[in-house]
């Protein structure tokens, strides 16, 4: 395993157990045209869903802060990489270093800022969820009788 599979394994490893907030950043990403519903407030499935959203609001925060902690550190090493590419007078490769430092540098905003509110989102949906848990579900067929004066 090369040391870019392991920081991609451990980024992904990060990402997964930030909870809602994960799920937020991944459908504005992806620019996804599913509705916000699909996101937040989804009832529970599970005990472990349960488990897990209750956790994601302490958890969230630590995994996203290390991500960040690892974007940070990825995008110093790739500049020192770009810093070395231009002594050894190879200025392509330098520029396509300093890119994808600059990348990683956006994404280590991007995930602090992810860290710093995810309590607050995957707080907000695990409350949610436990409304919408609790709220009687609607039948498909009483949506198609006609309403009764």
């Amino acid at each position: 395993m090369t040391l870019s599979e392991f920081f991609a394994k451990c980024g992904d490893f990060m990402l997964k157990h930030g909870g809602t907030t994960y799920d937020v950043f991944d459908h504005v990403i992806k620019d996804d045209k599913k509705p916000w519903s699909t996101v937040f407030f989804t009832p529970y499935k599970s005990a472990p869903d349960f488990f897990y959203r209750a956790g994601s609001v302490v958890s969230g925060p630590v995994f996203l802060s290390l991500l960040a902690i690892e974007l940070a550190s990825v995008s110093f090493y790739l500049s020192l990489n770009s810093l070395f590419k231009l002594v050894t007078l190879n200025p392509q490769a330098a520029k396509t270093r300093i890119i994808d430092s600059t990348v990683h540098f956006l994404a280590t905003i991007a995930a602090a800022f992810a860290a710093f509110v995810s309590p607050f989102v995957n707080f907000v949906d695990f409350i949610g969820a436990a409304v919408t848990s609790m709220m009687p579900k609607r039948d498909e067929a009483q949506d198609l009788r006609p309403a009764m004066p």
